[in-house]
């Protein structure tokens, strides 16, 4: 009775988020007095792996995304299916914006041919701040809501720097567990991702972009390094 319950109050909540999130888009353009207000991008990533915060989701993947901005406000959907259409999600996240400080909601699902959405939810706090001087970042994630028990909040934070040259740009990332992450399986402290991705943005035509990137990652403290080959195509307004 109390899974039934459980589960019951899960896809209310999935089913509310999801419904928020279409208002958001379908209001937008509404809203928005003058054009430069409003902007929207797609891009769809073709991955060689599926690398979440350090540790292995799938092999060869396609990832859309849809990004819908009004002001300082933003909605994010994000989804990603192996080549073997065996392992599925979608994350939606909404954030708002302010003096560099950037605080959302995510709502991860993941599931296979089988699942049902309203199964397999997590929502996730967000919090992020970037630097104005220099291309630094810092951010920190903590799963509030969500099938996992017991439930310990588990979070992630990582540092992010960027390296803009005029041929390739660079990111470099490091993020670690505060503490014991039942989704990334750490019982402690535990740095997870050290990562370093080269990339350039080649523009194709008038009409979009193309993004081709490697990364190199590495997790300590499962002792695994992955290399991993991205090409991605942006959509912009």
């Amino acid at each position: 009775m109390k899974t039934t319950t459980y589960c019951h109050k899960m896809a209310m909540i999935s089913r509310c988020f999801v419904f928020m999130s279409a208002i958001l888009i379908l209001s937008f353009p509404l809203q928005a007095q003058e054009r430069e207000d409003f902007q929207a991008e797609i891009t769809t990533d073709i991955v060689s792996r599926n690398i979440w915060r350090g540790v292995y989701q799938a092999g060869g993947s396609i990832q859309p995304s849809l990004t819908a901005g009004y002001k300082n406000f933003e909605l994010y959907v994000w989804g990603t299916t192996d080549f073997q259409a065996t392992s599925h999600e979608v994350d939606f996240t909404i954030s708002y914006t302010f003096r560099g400080f950037t605080l959302g909601i995510t709502d991860y699902w993941c599931g296979n041919n089988t699942d049902t959405y309203s199964r397999n939810h997590q929502f996730e706090r967000n919090l992020k701040y970037a630097f104005d001087k220099i291309p630094l970042s810092l951010e920190w994630n903590t799963i509030f809501y969500g099938e996992d028990k017991p439930f310990v909040y588990s979070s992630y934070a990582e540092i992010k720097y960027k390296l803009e040259l005029p041929s390739i740009n660079f990111d470099f990332s490091l993020g670690f567990t505060p503490w014991k992450n039942q989704v990334l399986e750490t019982d402690k402290f535990a740095v997870t991702n050290l990562l370093a991705t080269a990339g350039k943005r080649i523009s194709i035509s008038s009409l979009f972009d193309m993004f081709p990137s490697c990364t190199l990652l590495y997790n300590p403290t499962t002792d695994q390094l992955f290399f991993v080959a991205k090409i991605g195509f942006l959509f912009s307004k």
